[in-house]
């Protein structure tokens, strides 16, 4: 055989089985579009659903719908839906894009479509052009595993009615066979928005995620986000006073481990500053830990939450939720079962005139058959403590904002004193709480600081080391 007859026939041969490949792989593809919309189809308010699928040769469209059920409006003219379309292209393998490496398939996603209540919005993408160039790509492995873009371009529109500025956004992610895990980070530079005398200013927000599933519906792992700053200010009532709020650096890190059925999750949050008008606080950091959750009470519940879902889907949402309640009734009973923690540890909150500090834990011994109507049963599971210090300094101020409120709105009222006779009820009436709180041993005074700590357990309510009833005519 000569060689160029050979050579030919090699190519043939390539030729045919890249075809067939592709041709068998494009099937492939329809089979895992399809069983992706299964488990993932009806959650709550929302719902997907394969609005078409055209297959192709060498690549595939299809067309994905997710609707939005909104709570019925007392007002008229408020949507009752909101449909998204995307439209999906998918270039098949083994070779998708030509001369890339070897996948099962290259998915682009688009969004193509805004509805609402089934009625087109007419010129969206006019507005909004960068929504219509937003696109998503995602690259399917021949195992099954995925990895996924998505980019939304800035954007930037000012009217009438307002002025926008959002920095776009990015989100990367790593998709595991079957969502077996999930690894991924998000980018939002930043967002502007300036409407009738509000305004918003988001700083840029950072996350982070490293996720493997433990249980159908449950996710353990590692999740962090950043957020760079966040200001609100919007107008208060008619005379022209102004409100304000304002975080400066914050962070929060949840861990998350499944062990001997149970779950145990661990969250710390982080702020620098906290901002209410012309007050500031911060930094202020707190750890909060829930453990012994039955993670087999949970994934259940998440399951039969999606199956009850589809079977509700055409039943308005108060409907919905009246037939949803015994579902988070058993929850209720399987997770208090199995002795649930919650521990609230390290609360620090620096203000002004003082620091804070404190903890707590919140416990339940895990007795089976107990009725959640029966709260004197219930009391007798219940563990639970609290501690919290704090400079008295900070409290008087505290106090001698709410009684100072009090004051002006009693003088407003009756106008039998002014300003000055406001001060001076003011004093004597903070002294007067201070001296009551320590007779009344609500509180303790250690040096600078007041201090009070309550425990409740086997039924007894202590505070500050004296026992004290809980139902009254005990």
């Amino acid at each position: 055989m000569k060689k160029s007859t050979l050579s030919g026939l090699i190519i043939l041969l390539c030729v045919l089985a890249w075809a067939g490949g592709t041709y068998v792989l494009g099937g492939q593809v329809r089979s895992l579009y399809q069983s992706s919309l299964k488990g993932a189809d009806t959650w709550g308010i929302f719902s997907l659903a394969a609005d078409d699928y055209r297959r192709g040769f060498l690549s595939s469209q299809a067309r994905t719908q997710l609707d939005l059920n909104l709570p019925r409006g007392e007002g008229s003219g408020s949507p009752e839906s909101v449909q998204l379309v995307f439209d999906h292209s998918f270039r098949h393998g083994p070779l998708p894009g030509g001369f890339s490496l070897p996948a099962l398939a290259e998915v682009e996603t688009r969004l193509a479509e805004v509805r609402l209540d089934g009625v087109d919005v007419e010129g969206f993408f006019e507005h909004f052009p960068e929504l219509e160039a937003a696109v998503a790509v995602t690259r399917v492995a021949f195992d099954g595993s995925a990895k996924s873009r998505l980019h939304i371009p800035p954007l930037e529109r000012h009217d009438s009615e307002g002025e926008l500025k959002w920095q776009g956004l990015k989100i990367d992610a790593m998709a595991e066979p079957e969502g077996q895990a999930l690894q991924g980070s998000v980018e939002m530079p930043g967002l502007e928005f300036f409407a009738e005398g509000s305004r918003i200013e988001l700083g840029g927000i950072h996350g982070e995620f490293d996720l493997t599933e433990a249980l159908p519906w449950i996710y353990v792992g590692r999740s962090k986000m950043s957020l760079d700053g966040l200001e609100l200010a919007f107008p208060d009532g008619e005379d022209g006073s102004r409100r304000s709020f304002g975080i400066k650096a914050g962070k929060v890190t949840l861990d998350s481990r499944y062990e001997g059925e149970r779950l145990h999750y661990r969250e710390s949050l982080e702020f620098a500053r906290l901002g209410m008008d012309d007050e500031f606080f911060g930094p202020l950091s707190v750890e909060i830990e829930l453990r012994n959750l039955d993670g087999r009470a949970l994934s259940d519940f998440m399951g039969q939450f999606q199956e009850a879902g589809r079977e509700l889907a055409e039943v308005d949402p108060e409907s919905r939720l009246i037939r949803l309640l015994p579902l988070y009734g058993e929850l209720a009973m399987r997770l208090l079962a199995g002795g649930p923690e919650l521990k609230i540890e390290r609360l620090r909150l620096v203000a002004p005139n003082g620091e804070v500090r404190g903890g707590g834990r919140l416990g339940f011994a895990g007795e089976p058959g107990f009725f959640l109507g029966d709260f004197g049963a219930l009391l007798q599971q219940v563990e639970a403590t609290v501690e919290l210090e704090a400079h008295e300094s900070l409290v008087r101020s505290v106090l001698a904002e709410t009684m100072r409120t009090e004051l002006q709105a009693q003088a407003a009222a009756q106008a039998e004193y002014g300003p000055e006779e406001i001060e001076q009820l003011l004093a004597e009436s903070l002294e007067s709480e201070i001296d009551n709180l320590l007779e009344q041993n609500f509180v303790v005074r250690e040096g600078d600081k007041l201090k009070t700590a309550a425990g409740l357990k086997n039924g007894v309510f202590t505070l500050n080391g004296s026992a004290l009833p809980i139902f009254s005519g005990e």
